[in-house]
């Protein structure tokens, strides 16, 4: 019984990477997603890469690579973007001082890109921004 399961887990997952690299061939962007929520830790799925938001070490990561302390993060922002090129998407990021700009991911879906930026916003204290 349990290895039934394990299989049809394996089954599952291993569709899913092969659709997710389906689409990617073809522009579509990666899932943005929660993969992990704790009190003080974020874990997000994001263009295939894993970053998370620590709350005790007040610092965004990916790989183990610095993307932004929390002290250098003023708003979170979801920002829409459509061309005729490729897929509507909405781009989450996290907007620093100087203007600066780091994206966390994309999403052809609105509600999962709301979703993450909510969650950044709620770990970080900063506030969310909406553009068209």
């Amino acid at each position: 019984m349990q290895r039934n399961f394990a299989v049809r887990q394996f089954a599952r997952e291993f569709l899913s990477a092969l659709v997710q690299e389906f689409k990617a061939s073809f522009g579509w962007p990666s899932p943005l997603e929660v993969r992990e929520e704790a009190q003080d830790r974020l874990v997000l799925l994001a263009n295939r890469r894993l970053i998370v938001a620590d709350r005790k070490a007040k610092t965004v990561r990916s790989g183990g690579r610095l993307l932004a302390s929390f002290n250098a993060i003023t708003s979170i922002e979801i920002k829409h973007s459509h061309n005729n090129e490729g897929p509507e998407v909405w781009v989450v990021s996290l907007r620093l001082i100087r203007d600066r700009r780091v994206v966390i991911g994309e999403s052809a879906d609105d509600t999962d890109a709301s979703l993450v930026a909510a969650k950044l916003s709620t770990i970080t204290g900063k506030k969310v921004l909406a553009f068209a």
